[in-house]
């Protein structure tokens, strides 16, 4: 089943119908091509069009840049209730919010620098490319900010300078996205090894106060990867309570947690051969005990294609769904794998049609659901009875890759 979307070159610049079946809204997607446009659409429990182009870069300003960058990603969790968030990385650098009753009304936006959203620009030229964004319960938010204030060493950075200002990155700060200030800072010197910054990336919590962040622990150039490691930490004292090391592992920036488990992916060496991201990549088992992570096990590929990459989604205590990318040079696509760490079993979900294309899987007790760039969403059935997939929705009338997925706020 294919859902309702016109696909000829004349409408390209229109937007599209929603399915006329479709149910309430369960679903964000999040069409991008990376380059200058982007948009959002909503979807509904079965992956129907219920809102096409819900939200686009064309929509209203704020101030004088457009609501919706093209380089986007959701959070790791919807917490802000009747509002999509959505953050603009590298360049933008902030957090938005917008109504789910009316997208291009009363759009909120804080930007990752500590500063209000309608403020002038501050004169440094410092970017810090934010990659989650969690809302705590007064209205703050925790914001990692992975980018280092370029002149700065990775040696002399301090725990609280200039909070008025934004401080130095390669961080966490808590906002208040009211007036833009930052109420605190999680210093991450300790993580950092010479010449590698922590970089901290994704967050998972834990319990009401304690969130795990993963840390892509790498150089100035990201070529060079330090020693796997993920960081515990208290967010009402900004203070960490723990470190976890996971060497042999590298590049351990994705993190996500089912109940009191919680998982890690490590994507290995960045631009290493293939035998060098076999050894250095892979997923980590934890347990939550008594507020201390405990780790458990270790999932190591035995093969190069089987490598994990992205899209770290949990699934019970014991198995995940993770993505493997293909690589251009072997011709292999990229592949949906799951794990069971208990029987440590290995199982192929679903391969694309080609490499660099397959995005973070989301799912409910009966389906996953992939986002394809060259494809659209596929929906796959979790049941074992059905291993097919049973739908498929092409990319927006504008033709825009589709990149990721994200449940609704209370979906």
């Amino acid at each position: 089943m294919v859902a309702g979307c016109c696909l000829s070159t004349s409408c390209a610049q229109e937007r599209c119908t929603p399915d006329s079946d479709a149910g309430p809204p369960k679903l964000a997607a999040l069409h991008s091509d990376y380059t200058g446009s982007a948009s959002l659409s909503l979807l509904d429990s079965a992956g129907r069009i219920a809102s096409a182009d819900w939200l686009s870069g064309a929509s209203l300003p704020v101030g004088l840049a457009p609501v919706l960058g093209s380089d986007v990603v959701f959070p790791s969790q919807q917490r802000f209730d009747g509002r999509l968030t959505f953050i603009d990385r590298l360049g933008l650098d902030r957090v938005s919010a917008a109504p789910l009753a009316t997208p291009t009304e009363r759009v909120v936006s804080f930007s990752a620098l500590g500063k209000a959203q309608d403020a002038p620009q501050p004169t440094s030229a410092y970017r810090p490319n934010p990659q989650d964004a969690y809302r705590l319960d007064d209205g703050t938010w925790l914001v990692t900010r992975p980018e280092p204030r370029r002149g700065t060493s990775n040696h002399d950075v301090g725990p609280a300078q200039s909070l008025s200002t934004g401080g130095e990155g390669d961080d966490v700060v808590r906002i208040d996205p009211a007036n833009g200030r930052i109420l605190g800072r999680l210093d991450l010197s300790s993580m950092r090894d010479e010449g590698l910054w922590a970089r901290p990336t994704r967050f998972a919590e834990l319990d009401d106060s304690m969130l795990a962040v993963g840390l892509w622990h790498l150089s100035g150039d990201y070529r060079h990867a330090g020693p796997g490691r993920i960081a515990l930490f208290d967010s009402e004292r900004m203070t960490l309570s723990q470190r976890i090391e996971l060497a042999p592992l590298v590049n351990c920036g994705e993190v996500a947690v089912y109940n009191d488990t919680l998982f890690v992916l490590c994507r290995g060496t960045p631009f290493g051969t293939r035998s060098e991201r076999q050894t250095s990549a892979g997923l980590v088992q934890l347990a939550w005990n008594n507020g201390q992570l405990e780790e458990r096990r270790r999932f190591h590929a035995r093969v190069p294609s089987q490598a994990p990459s992205l899209g770290l989604l949990p699934l019970s205590h014991d198995r995940v769904v993770f993505v493997a990318e293909g690589d251009l040079r072997a011709a292999e696509t990229d592949t949906l794998f799951s794990y069971d760490f208990s029987t440590e079993t290995t199982t192929h979900l679903y391969q694309s049609r080609a490499a660099f294309t397959l995005g973070a899987p989301v799912a409910d007790d009966e389906s996953l659901f992939l986002p394809l760039a060259n494809e659209g969403l596929v929906v796959l059935p979790l049941s074992p009875a059905h291993t097919e997939p049973v739908s498929a929705m092409p990319t927006t009338c504008r033709k825009l890759p589709l990149r990721a997925l994200s449940w609704l706020p209370g979906s």
